[in-house]
């Protein structure tokens, strides 16, 4: 519950120590300008998928969701804690307490589930988080390099044009202005290699159209095997359909006939199924 409060502080204590200490051994606005694009697009891209609804299902009252499912649904489909039949891809999430459509997982650093109302705001995120870190890890670095004992940062754009940003530095030694900047360095030095395998593991979920619950999962799924119990993708359009179909420039049921097995049973779906 407590972990978006958490990466909030961290990333904007990292902000303050990059505005701090090593954008005054920068010269020219062009730093300044990216360190607040990077952090604009990290701050709207994290509320927005946070906040929004990641497509949950519509709730049955208590008494509904208690009574026994109707003959047409299968005891995989049926949801008993929301009292409704849930359409393929869509999961119950326990944290949340609902079941979400196109259920990818159950994020703690959001506070919320990643599903198909709010998965692209979510790829962003992670790519600004990603863009970010990298930022303050090389402005860090090229801070370093470029400052010298002694300097009063006089030609540092953000000195002329703040110059009380410039007074921790001016009033800090030589050494304890190296210290933060190689504390901000190190420390986005080492998250970012997990950071990036991460976007990297939801590019290719994404270029594959498949989620993270059912990459994990997969094996649980009847419609995941072939008669001969081979791994086959019924999702799989291609990557440029799938593509379009994550970021919603297309329909998810558009596009060819999908082959689904269920309990061993191929059925094949038109155009008008539900994906």
């Amino acid at each position: 519950r407590f972990l978006p409060a958490y990466m909030c502080l961290a990333f904007a204590l990292a902000h303050a120590s990059a505005l701090l200490f090593s954008l005054p051994a920068v010269d020219g606005a062009w730093a300044a300008a990216l360190l607040a694009a990077a952090f604009g697009v990290l701050a709207l891209s994290g509320g927005r998928c946070a906040l929004a609804e990641p497509s949950y299902l519509p709730r049955r009252s208590a008494a509904a969701a208690a009574a026994a499912p109707p003959r047409e649904a299968s005891q995989a489909s049926w949801c008993f804690a929301c009292g409704l039949s849930r359409p393929m891809r869509a999961k119950h999430c326990r944290k949340c307490g609902r079941c979400v459509r196109g259920f990818d997982h159950h994020c703690p650093w959001i506070n919320n589930c990643v599903g198909e109302g709010n998965r692209a705001s979510f790829y962003v995120f992670v790519a600004s988080v990603v863009a970010d870190v990298a930022l303050l890890c090389s402005l860090a670095l090229y801070a370093a390099t470029r400052a010298a004992p002694g300097d009063d940062y006089g030609g540092a754009w953000v000195c002329g044009a703040w110059p009380p940003l410039c007074a921790p530095a001016r009033a800090s030694s030589a050494a304890v202005a190296a210290a933060m900047r190689g504390s901000l360095f190190g420390t986005a030095l080492v998250a970012l290699p997990p950071l990036s395998l991460f976007l990297a593991n939801r590019t290719r979920n994404v270029v594959a159209n498949i989620t993270t619950n059912e990459r994990i999962n997969m094996k649980r799924y009847a419609h995941f095997k072939r008669y001969d119990g081979s791994f086959i993708n019924p999702f799989d359009r291609g990557p440029l359909r799938n593509c379009q179909q994550y970021w919603g420039c297309c329909d998810a049921a558009a596009g060819g006939r999908l082959r689904v097995q269920y309990s061993r049973e191929l059925v094949e779906e038109g155009e008008a199924g539900d994906v």
